[in-house]
């Protein structure tokens, strides 16, 4: 009898960690997906200071800015919907449009050297590393869940009571990295974007 209360108890001090483990990740997994949509806003407001710095004069300049403006409109509405998959969409169209302004601000030696843009450069490459730390964290804490939520014996506590795989971060930069040919491995090039 003694043998069969320990057990009982073992059995539930189990569910009730592993019970509290998937409340627990999933609730930091929404907490990440917040901070990512706070990081990718901030770095969306420093983008048309940048802009505004360079001072848009050209028609492709206006484009990018064009592409800044609809970018941060996407964050802003991923943001509020709280959807990992426009977020990262949305950052990716803020990368392009980063990229853009990059490139006008290196053809430009004045604006190189300049403090302004320097400071923005940096508090914008700050963000970045954020950004970048968000996602890292968010798949980490979604392969963490994942795993326990397919593993035995914890998937039947997940069953039980649930818990579904949440759906990993399909980001647009790391589909072309997947796919590898064997002439690039032998003889890799870097593609200008």
């Amino acid at each position: 009898m003694i043998i069969l209360l320990v057990v009982i108890g073992i059995i539930a001090a189990y569910v009730a960690t592993t019970y509290n483990f998937f409340v627990i990740t999933k609730t930091r997994i929404q907490a990440q997906v917040e901070e990512l949509g706070n990081q990718l806003k901030r770095r969306a407001e420093f983008i048309p200071q940048i802009a505004d710095i360079i001072e848009i004069n050209t028609d492709q300049e206006k484009k990018i800015y064009q592409m800044i403006t609809d970018a941060r409109k996407r964050v802003n509405q991923a943001d509020k919907e709280q959807d990992p998959e426009k977020l990262f969409k949305a950052a990716s169209e803020i990368e392009q449009a980063i990229g853009s302004i990059q490139v006008l601000v290196e053809s430009n030696p004045e604006l190189k050297t300049a403090e302004v843009v320097i400071e923005a450069q940096n508090n914008l490459r700050d963000t970045q590393d954020k950004v970048m730390y968000a996602k890292r964290t968010l798949i980490d804490l979604t392969q963490s869940f994942n795993a326990r939520v397919l593993g035995f014996p914890s998937n039947l506590v997940a069953k039980t009571f649930g818990f579904k795989v949440q759906k990993g971060l399909d980001l647009a930069d790391t589909k072309e990295a997947i796919s590898v040919s064997s002439e690039e491995m032998i003889n890799p090039k870097i593609k200008k974007g």
